[in-house]
């Protein structure tokens, strides 16, 4: 396994970064008018603190946290990256969880602006746990498009109790899945709410529900939905879901959407395995078949 040495972040680093940037990342920084080692240098200086990872000795990311004001405010997360942390990806979302868990513990709301068009970082921040606005919104000085991202602080512990149909219409969930919402209503809701579920809960605020139902077939059939907001509670909703799963018999089947990769990662982590069975959600979206057995 690769490792990665986390170091306070120095002007060497960022010139050893600049040049070395992803494209979407350098593009993040010109879409804002600023240059990459202008804006490293600004970040590193004005920012409460920042971290150089380095892989190999060479600098992978600089990542820091910064203030909205010089009276406090709330805390600004920032990275920026290079193309090392493609190659060794699992080791850098590991110390990426540990680093967001820092800063929420020295500041209760993480606010900031990401680039519309850099994809990959705005799938990373929503595997954190980050709220990413729906809708872009042009920022000077060249009216290039951002959406706003944040995340608070987890106020209280997580509370798992029984499914109640009425806890899906309280989940804020990711704009990919809006097309699902209406399936999850009505007669549907209800026949949920016979099966074995539960719904995991933080200070009252619904994070996720998840459950499994038989099918006409005869088989077992596991079903989740999570809060937008739910990246932080995810080992207690992992536990509860294993421990949910240990009480069935026999193998049961999971349908995950292939184009949202935190799906597939939550079904593995649980011990399901993917089949060659596919099939076509009702709103549209490619569905592979998982196995637990």
């Amino acid at each position: 396994m690769t490792e990665i040495r986390i170091l306070p972040a120095t002007l060497a680093h960022a010139a050893a970064l600049a040049p070395r940037l992803r494209p979407a990342d350098e593009a993040e920084v010109r879409a804002l008018g600023e240059r990459p080692y202008e804006a490293l240098r600004t970040s590193i200086a004005r920012g409460l603190w920042a971290e150089a990872y380095l892989v190999d000795d060479e600098v992978a990311a600089i990542v820091g946290l910064g203030l909205s004001s010089f009276a406090g405010g709330h805390g600004v997360p920032w990275l920026l990256t290079s193309p090392l942390v493609d190659r060794h990806r699992k080791t850098f979302l590991r110390c990426s969880r540990a680093t967001l868990a820092r800063m929420l513990a020295e500041t209760p709301l993480l606010v900031n602006w990401v680039h519309a068009e850099n994809l990959q970082a705005i799938r990373w921040l929503r595997w954190l746990g980050f709220d990413v606005s729906a809708e872009p919104v042009a920022l000077p000085p060249h009216g290039a498009p951002f959406h706003r991202f944040q995340i608070e602080r987890p106020v209280g512990q997580l509370k798992v109790r029984p499914f109640h149909a009425g806890d899906l219409l309280r989940v804020r969930i990711l704009p990919v899945f809006e097309g699902a919402r209406p399936l999850l209503t009505g007669d549907v809701a209800a026949a949920l709410e016979r099966c074995p579920s539960f719904t995991g809960e933080i200070a009252g605020r619904v994070v996720g529900c998840a459950g499994w139902l038989p099918t006409p077939d005869g088989a077992v059939e596991a079903w989740a939905l999570f809060d937008r907001r739910s990246g932080p509670h995810m080992l207690g909703i992992v536990r509860a879901c294993a421990a949910m799963l240990g009480k069935t018999a026999g193998p049961v089947r999971a349908l995950i959407d292939t184009a949202f990769e935190p799906s597939r990662r939550l079904a593995e982590m649980l011990g399901f395995v993917p089949t060659g069975q596919m099939s076509r959600s009702p709103d549209g979206r490619n569905l592979q078949t998982f196995i637990r057995s």
